[in-house]
């Protein structure tokens, strides 16, 4: 089976993720398993998962940049990266996702490829974000940790009326940090659906998943606008 480096491409504006397969599967399940996580919105880079639930599955192709032998790699990911810059990968360091060590004719190599290469500004920018990112989200998986009784900042206090229903207002619709839609975009929908539109229809012209249209359709998100 083919293993080695390949690129998933936004065809609307030509971004991209690079990835590579050391894996007994090969190239080819690589993509399987991309299509199955990003079609499942639980995909792990958030950025490519965001990209596809906004353009559509039809908008990406998946394409062999080279192939080569498993230890390999990671060194031929990491030249990838740092020539194309990709927009979609979170890190500008190739990963070793597939439990695929690196063996030390590779380390040597990707030593020899990246020695007196100096970092851009651009570059530094990039690895410093990445770097934010990770230890934000960090950050979060500790803070997310559930308290519960006198350990709950909320523990023996009760919201007003008015003040749940300000609550409501500041996180409705597009002021959610969970929504995906805009009120012009739902407000279309619902034009849609009353037409007879099918929902899988009008998923896929706006890169939601069909749950969301029939939540929009039932009245249980969105029932403001």
């Amino acid at each position: 089976m083919k293993n080695g480096v390949y690129q998933i491409r936004n065809t609307t504006n030509e971004k991209i993720y690079i990835g590579s397969s050391a894996g007994r599967d090969g190239l080819p399940r690589r993509w399987i398993d991309h299509r199955k996580e990003l079609r499942g919105s639980y995909h792990k880079n958030q950025y490519l998962q965001n990209a596809w639930n906004k353009y559509g599955e039809d908008t990406f192709i998946f394409e062999i940049l080279l192939i080569c032998d498993p230890e390999d790699c990671l060194m031929y990911e990491q030249i990838a990266l740092d020539h194309y810059r990709p927009e979609y990968n979170i890190s500008p360091t190739a990963g070793n996702t597939l439990g695929c060590k690196m063996s030390d004719k590779t380390k040597a190599l990707m030593s020899k490829q990246r020695k007196g290469v100096l970092k851009t500004p651009e570059t530094r920018k990039r690895m410093a974000l990445a770097q934010q990112r990770s230890d934000a989200i960090e950050r979060r998986k500790k803070n997310l940790r559930p308290r519960f009784g006198k350990e709950n900042p909320m523990f023996g206090r009760t919201l007003s009326a008015d003040h749940r229903e300000r609550l409501s207002l500041a996180n409705r619709g597009s002021n959610s940090h969970k929504a995906i839609l805009t009120e012009d975009q739902v407000c279309e929908i619902k034009k849609l659906l009353r037409q007879g539109v099918p929902g899988a229809t009008i998923g896929r012209q706006f890169g939601v998943h069909r749950d969301t249209i029939y939540s929009i359709k039932s009245g249980k998100s969105w029932r403001h606008v």
